[in-house]
């Protein structure tokens, strides 16, 4: 019998009430333990237990560790590249791409002040020593400029509808402006099938991680995209 995805028959009943709080649990522990080695705070407390699904998670929920490594090691940056994280939180993927590769530039973009504060404090503490430099930026993504040089950016799902069609537009804008191909790696892909009526956002590959349900396993994945 498959997992439901939907209504409160006891399979869903389990997920919700034992399976899902129990993998938060020891995903938090593992990343908090993580973030002490490293001498930062990066792991932020959920409220998974009492939403109605996993897309209503708070939108400061880091990426993982574990995943975030696996996602650049499959996609790595070269000396030429410029990393974007838009919506960075606490800093997590920017610190991971600023350690793992010597590139031009790695940007964290962050609307939320307190966020935006945890990420400076984490660069000051961090013990691991930077191979590329990172510029912290406090701003709203709808109105903050792409840099021109930009060639890979990530995103995880700090929002959706109206405002993530906004944020696309002014992607292609900047592409318009310096054509350049940039990849387009977008975690937990909620708004995939809007990507997929653009011709200009090409799916180039899927990082995905298994979960016992559908929707789970969706959240855990990165739809990785050639943008044009």
């Amino acid at each position: 019998m498959r997992w439901e995805t939907q209504g409160i028959g006891p399979r869903s009943r389990v997920f919700r009430g034992v399976i899902r709080p129990m993998y938060a649990g020891a995903r938090s522990v593992a990343f908090r333990t993580i973030d002490g080695l490293l001498g930062v705070r990066t792991t932020q407390a959920t409220s998974s237990n009492g939403a109605k699904s996993l897309d209503e998670r708070p939108p400061n929920v880091s990426w993982g560790w574990l995943s975030l490594v696996r996602l650049l090691r499959r996609h790595p940056l070269g000396p030429t590249d410029v990393f974007v994280d838009i919506g960075s939180g606490t800093g997590r993927v920017a610190l991971a791409a600023s350690w793992m590769f010597r590139c031009r530039r790695v940007i964290a973009v962050e609307r939320d002040p307190r966020l935006h504060a945890r990420a400076v404090e984490n660069l000051r503490t961090c013990r691991a020593t930077p191979r590329t430099p990172i510029e912290l930026v406090h701003a709203d993504a709808l109105t903050w400029d792409l840099p021109a040089d930009a060639t890979m950016i990530f995103f995880f799902n700090s929002f959706r509808g109206k405002e993530f069609q906004e944020l696309v537009e002014r992607m292609l804008e900047s592409l318009d402006r310096s054509p350049r191909s940039v990849q387009f790696l977008y975690a937990n892909p909620v708004e995939a099938e809007f990507l997929a009526r653009s011709p200009r956002f090409e799916l180039i590959d899927v990082v995905r991680s298994w979960r016992p349900r559908a929707d789970w396993t969706r959240t855990t994945s990165v739809s990785v995209y050639r943008v044009r």
